[in-house]
């Protein structure tokens, strides 16, 4: 994650170089070191069920069809019917990353520099795995996210827009489009247990602005409860914003982005306790090179966080896609 994210957490952080730490030394100035931007987290968000993994998978039995029963006549036959059983299947997926501290920025810096390393490398890793929990395709000992559990008939496209931006036209085609995520997971039977939208914040900021032919806001619950039609919502720089789809009755955008809805009653995130720990004597690798931190006196910290996500029924989750706002 870091030679990915980015590449300067996977070299050692030294007091003599600023951009490797040595803002943080000690030179006259606020003591504060500012923190690194990361994507809004959304699924853990919106409650999730999380479980232990204690032996690095879960198996959760599950009724996948029903047993159907019905009316007879007298001294008729009854049936034979028997429920169809299933599982969630979670295997851990690993998240970690390493970040080597100069000792000498440890021993010389206002702030405690090992503290600010191990919550940014948190906030990393919260940021990262958020991402694939919505998004990831399963490959590359990533999780499969939510999104690649939505089934095809819950995939729906939202209709193109009146004008450029999202205005006072669109009201009613916003609200329908919305309202088809909902109905798909009530029309499956899906109980309802804790729904929840996730969002990109560009729509999010437009579903808050957009108003009524009357001036009075379309979803004025999104400003004051953070409720979007009567249920909460999450906001996320995760969801992308440059897809490529073609809104409903409209031309191919490159600007798209996607809505998700899901009962998060029927997510389940199978985890490991996250592990942080820190060592002057081990080594690491940069570059294709083992360096040893005792040498080098340097400390090294670790976090690794193992998750893996699943639905216990995957027509608990539904996506508006080619959303143009």
């Amino acid at each position: 994650y870091a030679n990915l994210q980015n590449p300067d957490l996977a070299r050692a952080l030294s007091a003599s170089v600023a951009t490797g730490g040595g803002f943080a030394v000690e030179q006259g100035y606020s003591d504060d070191v500012i923190a690194a931007l990361r994507p809004l987290v959304s699924v853990r968000k919106l409650g999730p069920i999380v479980v232990p993994m204690v032996h690095g998978n879960l198996y959760w039995p599950k009724i996948s069809t029903g047993a159907t029963v019905g009316y007879i006549s007298e001294n008729a036959i009854i049936g034979a019917t028997q429920e169809q059983f299933g599982a969630v299947n979670l295997t851990a997926k690993k998240l970690a990353a390493v970040v080597p501290v100069s000792n000498s920025l440890i021993r010389n810096s206002g702030p405690a520099a090992d503290v600010i390393v191990k919550a940014d490398l948190i906030a990393a890793l919260s940021s990262s795995e958020d991402y694939y929990l919505l998004r990831g395709d399963g490959t590359n000992n990533t999780p499969r996210g939510l999104r690649c559990w939505v089934p095809t008939v819950n995939v729906f496209t939202a209709p193109a827009l009146s004008g450029s931006v999202l205005g006072e036209a669109d009201v009613a085609s916003v609200d329908s489009s919305l309202s088809q995520l909902e109905l798909a997971l009530v029309a499956a039977g899906v109980k309802m247990i804790r729904p929840g939208w996730i969002l990109s914040p560009r729509t999010a900021l437009n579903l808050k602005s957009l108003r009524t032919t009357s001036g009075a806001r379309a979803f004025p619950e999104m400003t004051k409860d953070g409720m979007l039609k009567g249920y909460p919502f999450a906001v996320s720089a995760n969801v992308p914003t440059t897809l490529t789809a073609t809104p409903s009755g409209g031309s191919q955008i490159t600007t798209a982005s996607e809505i998700y809805f899901a009962d998060f009653g029927y997510v389940v995130i199978g985890e490991f306790p996250v592990i942080i720990d820190a060592s002057g004597q081990g080594t690491y690798t940069d570059g294709g090179s083992t360096i040893s931190a005792f040498s080098q006196d340097t400390t090294i910290i670790r976090v690794v966080l193992e998750s893996d996500i699943g639905m216990r029924r995957a027509e608990a989750a539904a996506v508006l896609t080619a959303v143009a706002y």
